[in-house]
């Protein structure tokens, strides 16, 4: 019988640790923003934390890279269609990193770019240069 119990003892333990385990991606990528994922890398999406913690997605789940400097994350995203990522589809997003003081609310991007739209904002913007330094997860 104290077999039996201690088995229980430890099956709850490591129950218990596996769920408390944590984001599998937890990030800062720039000031208020970072890349999240609970459970595994293609839930990866961008988020806002407000100063109360709070949390604003920016770009859902399925980002796949980003890059950034001081004033621009760049991200390229393959959606989740039905809890199943859609590589066949890549979005890109350029994200403009909140730098007025006292706001607390994140720039939202317009929607997602194509590749042409993506590297032609880029140009306008003065950032040819910015490049995907952090990838969370390939297409194989």
């Amino acid at each position: 019988m104290k077999i039996v119990g201690f088995v229980v003892s430890i099956t709850l333990l490591l129950t218990c640790l596996q769920a408390c385990r944590g984001p599998i991606i937890d990030d800062r990528i720039s000031g208020k923003y970072r890349m999240l994922a609970i459970d595994n890398y293609e839930q990866a999406a961008l988020e806002y934390e407000a100063d109360n913690g709070a949390g604003t997605e920016i770009i859902a789940e399925g980002v796949c890279a980003v890059g950034y400097n001081d004033k621009y994350i760049i991200a390229k995203q393959h959606p989740v269609v039905q809890n199943k990522v859609d590589r066949s589809v890549t979005n890109y997003f350029i994200v403009t990193i909140q730098l007025s003081p006292g706001k607390d609310e994140p720039f939202l991007p317009a929607a997602p770019l194509s590749l042409k739209d993506f590297e032609t904002q880029k140009h306008r913007l003065g950032i040819d240069d910015l490049a995907f330094t952090k990838v969370y997860y390939t297409i194989d």
